[in-house]
């Protein structure tokens, strides 16, 4: 796999989560205890006192103190975590999903998101390398002293997914460091999957999916890794 912990220029993975689109969902099942007693999250997660847990009928949430969170809406489930860096070897947002969906299979999902965030830091400042990269030189670039910031946007489709890439400047803070320019990363991974009229084969392909997780986290560090040899 690509690397995306940052070595050599690699892009660092700061959160992922993972969207399951869903019609007629019923977040009201959604609690701690539901979770723990289905084997979804382990049992030794504590809840994020900060936090305390959301149940209604149209959102429930429940946050852990190690980042993790799960959403259910009307429309979708959400697992989500985000940590500045967050290293490969502790993603579990796709594990968890499918125990989800193993507990709750007989609702009609129609497609699967894999939403992917990273960044690079660089010496000089966010907005010269994305525009050293994708914006022509002008006299726009400069406008009564005011410098733009700028955010591209670029769409692939190919295969059964359809990637959106968004790339901005922004500043990043790590742990206890100074904050420094990097350019930042937003992935929107998206596959439909309502072509399958069987609910157990629907659950099939959405487990498939998310058992390939890894291959679209390389996905998203090659279309990221052209700045590399561009900007120094």
């Amino acid at each position: 796999m690509t690397s995306a912990n940052g070595n050599n220029g690699d892009v660092r993975l700061s959160g992922i989560s993972v969207v399951i689109v869903a019609n007629s969902n019923n977040p009201t099942i959604l609690n701690q205890d539901f979770l723990y007693h289905n084997g979804i999250v382990p049992k030794d997660w504590t809840l994020e006192k900060n936090m305390p847990p959301v149940m209604t009928p149209a959102v429930s949430q429940i946050t852990f103190e190690n980042g993790f969170k799960v959403i259910a809406e009307l429309n979708r489930i959400l697992f989500e975590q985000f940590t500045v860096p967050l290293k490969e070897e502790d993603i579990v947002c796709a594990d968890i999903a499918k125990r989800y969906l193993r507990t709750v299979p007989h609702v009609p999902y129609t497609a699967v998101g894999i939403n992917l965030h990273g960044y690079r830091t660089y010496q000089k400042q966010a907005s010269e390398t994305v525009s050293d990269l994708l914006i022509k030189k002008g006299g726009w670039m400069n406008f009564r002293e005011a410098a733009p910031s700028f955010q591209v946007k670029a769409v692939y489709g190919y295969e059964d997914k359809t990637i959106t890439l968004d790339i901005a400047e922004n500043f990043i803070k790590e742990k206890d460091a100074k904050e420094v320019p990097a350019v930042v990363f937003n992935a929107n991974i998206h596959r439909d999957i309502s072509d399958e009229t069987n609910q157990q084969m629907r659950v099939s392909k959405l487990v498939s999916i998310l058992d390939s997780c890894n291959k679209d986290i390389s996905d998203f560090c090659l279309l990221t890794k052209e700045f590399e040899s561009r900007v120094s």
